[in-house]
């Protein structure tokens, strides 16, 4: 099955010359490239957050595959649902999905379920394809949207994934896609931004979810990044680091209600 982009002219360019140009432009000439278990990457159009989804990805060591975990922005179908084969398609063309890793998920986890419905209208997890395209054209991803859950569930969907990206001998990378504190004056949204990025870096995700829930920061992919942060401490990483923060006030010149953008390595 096939899924066609639906932010394409909107969220990045539709055509694929003027794409590849706008992403050349976003990314850094790095000599040394980094092993990571996992990222964070925003996913607001480019000209917002095309600047920090570049700085990450241009000093990793880019994967075989992509687990790319996005929040579920209009809450359609299930709480954890899998595109679970065939291709996404973008103006850079197809990117496949790993149908072996994906099957291994399902087979792991009693809460993760086959949804095609849940992802038709989801951008978070689409506006990173581009990039992924342009960096590495035979890359696989496996795109999973997520809605809320217990500490427990969450903890059980990393495990699940722990268990698959270890059982296999393929290079992946989880990716949580989330954009920070949305619709704040830039003081407001610097200042809460700088909150909850504290405990995330510190691979703390009880304290990361508290203090989201208890300040009531808009951080729209929180559980993806909080599945992130527990699969990639599992698996071995010691730290996250800030790559680059920016609002959507740099662009805009709008100030006055802004979201945050910022873009870290899980190593």
């Amino acid at each position: 099955m096939e899924r066609g982009p639906i932010v394409a002219g909107q969220f990045y360019p539709r055509r694929a010359d003027v794409l590849k140009e706008e992403i050349a432009k976003c990314l850094i000439a790095t000599k040394v490239k980094k092993e990571v278990k996992g990222i964070l990457l925003p996913h607001a159009g480019y000209i917002y957050s095309g600047k920090v989804a570049g700085a990450v990805l241009s000093q990793i060591k880019i994967p075989e595959i992509f687990i790319i975990l996005g929040p579920n922005h209009a809450g359609v179908g299930h709480s954890f649902a899998l595109w679970p084969e065939g291709s996404w398609q973008t103006p850079l063309g197809s990117i496949e999905v790993d149908k072996e890793l994906a099957e291994a998920i399902l087979k792991r986890s009693s809460l993760v379920e086959i949804d095609y419905q849940a992802h038709l209208q989801e951008h978070s997890l689409e506006v990173q394809l581009p990039f992924i395209q342009y960096l590495a054209p035979s890359a696989k991803i496996v795109p999973l949207v997520v809605k809320y859950g217990s500490f427990h569930q969450l903890k059980e969907i990393s495990q699940t994934l722990v268990k698959v990206v270890e059982s296999g001998n393929k290079r992946v990378v989880l990716v949580a896609s989330s954009d920070m504190t949305h619709y704040q004056p830039r003081e407001t949204a610097e200042k809460q931004d700088k909150l909850v990025l504290e405990p995330l870096l510190k691979l703390e995700t009880r304290r990361f979810l508290d203090t989201v829930i208890e300040n009531n920061i808009s951080m729209c992919g929180y559980i993806p990044a909080a599945i992130m942060i527990l699969a990639s401490k599992a698996l071995g990483a010691k730290t996250g680091k800030l790559v680059m923060y920016t609002t959507s006030g740099e662009a805009s010149g709008d100030y006055s209600q802004v979201v945050g953008y910022a873009g870290v390595t899980v190593e």
